[in-house]
């Protein structure tokens, strides 16, 4: 099975952004996307966040991508539904529209626009909450 774990690195700019809201505000991170085939791989990875005093981390598994976020306290959170959004440019509304509604999203800018990735708990689509 594959593991992606979502690294926050805000030492260097990156094609890939998260953006979530706590507590009424709203993070903004630059993120590396770190590939692994073994979960024992990838909970390394997690350990050594977790010691660089990450707070909370947030990965997906498996072919259908399930998402996943773990706490410090080993909480666990599962997405299992996910949607990929393609957009050719990209509104500070739609970000905001998207984070009142979900909390979270990550933003991955190619050559022709950007990809919006949704993790959420309910079924649901998220283009009512672009077009709004």
């Amino acid at each position: 099975m594959m593991y992606t774990l979502y690294k926050v690195d805000n030492s260097k700019r990156s094609r890939v952004r998260g953006y979530w809201r706590n507590n009424g505000k709203v993070y903004r991170d630059n993120i590396t996307l770190v590939k692994y085939r073994q979960k024992r791989q990838l909970e390394k990875g997690i350990r050594a966040l977790f010691d660089k005093g990450e707070k909370a981390i947030f990965y997906r598994a498996g072919v259908k991508n399930k998402g996943y976020c773990i706490d410090n306290k080993g909480k666990l959170i599962t997405y299992p539904n996910r949607l990929r959004i393609r957009q050719s440019g990209l509104s500070g509304q739609a970000v905001k529209r998207l984070l009142a509604r979900y909390g979270g999203l990550t933003v991955y800018k190619s050559n022709g626009g950007y990809f919006l990735e949704v993790f959420y708990n309910k079924k649901g689509g998220v283009s009512n909450a672009i077009q709004q």
